[in-house]
């Protein structure tokens, strides 16, 4: 992996910041060829979590296989990010804290921290539209009394 950008994702050329306050930086784009993913699908991923001091809290790196997520099930922050992502695509990402884990926290990360994602999109694990309800079953006719 790259060497993390902890001071300030905003403070480095070529940095976004979106409406809600995400920062990205795009360290390599892939081909716009496949749509990013929404809210419903899954996403297969390497990526690294830090806290601002630098700390790694989470990390995929190590391992031999991407790990997959679901889109909807993630923090708003990195929702927001990979929704803006292509496969292919390697970003480094700050969330403030009311994108990440809020006034609470969660595990290692304390309460109102920013942290810092490094997000390498592998592949969209595109989920098919759910099946429609089945229709409910006619009445059953009358039966003659017995």
């Amino acid at each position: 992996t790259i060497s993390f950008c902890i001071n300030s994702v905003s403070s480095k050329t070529g940095a976004v910041t979106t409406a809600s306050g995400l920062e990205y930086i795009v360290v390599a784009s892939g081909p716009k060829t496949e749509a990013p993913p929404t809210d419903k699908d899954g996403a297969l991923l390497y990526y690294s979590g830090r806290l601002g001091d630098g700390k790694e809290f989470d990390s995929t790196y190590g391992g031999a296989q991407p790990t997959p997520m679901g889109v909807g099930d993630l923090i708003p922050g990195w929702r927001e990010a990979l929704k803006l992502m292509h496969p292919g695509d390697h970003w480094i990402l700050k969330l403030p804290p009311n994108l990440a884990f809020g006034d609470e926290g969660r595990g290692p990360i304390p309460p109102k921290s920013p942290i810092y994602i490094e997000a390498e999109l592998v592949k969209v694990l595109r989920m098919p539209d759910a099946p429609a309800a089945p229709a409910p079953a006619p009445p059953s006719p009358p039966q003659p009394p017995k």
